[in-house]
């Protein structure tokens, strides 16, 4: 049975801080497991594109948390890389 991982970006507009910026959401899909954990990032809802997941605009704050997000994501998958061969090593 092969296992998935999804991960994903969104932000919480509820949560808007004194400087109206809203927390940026990690949300991770294992199989039919969902869990949502925060970036500890903030952007202003604005620039965030929904469609995208990511910061729109070519300002130096969008293009550095696009660079952490994408950071983010990649070191998801390589802990579950890590933890699938982990498990098919074992006897």
């Amino acid at each position: 049975m092969s296992t998935i991982l999804v991960v994903s970006f969104y932000i919480k507009h509820t949560r808007l801080n004194v400087n109206n910026e809203a927390p940026i959401i990690i949300r991770l899909n294992l199989d039919d497991t969902r869990r949502e954990i925060s970036s500890k990032l903030r952007i202003k809802p604005g620039l965030w594109s929904s469609r995208f997941n990511t910061v729109t605009g070519t300002s130096d704050v969008a293009k550095r948390t696009n660079k952490l997000l994408e950071v983010i994501k990649n070191r998801l998958f390589l802990r579950f890389l890590q933890s699938s061969v982990m498990s098919i090593q074992q006897p």
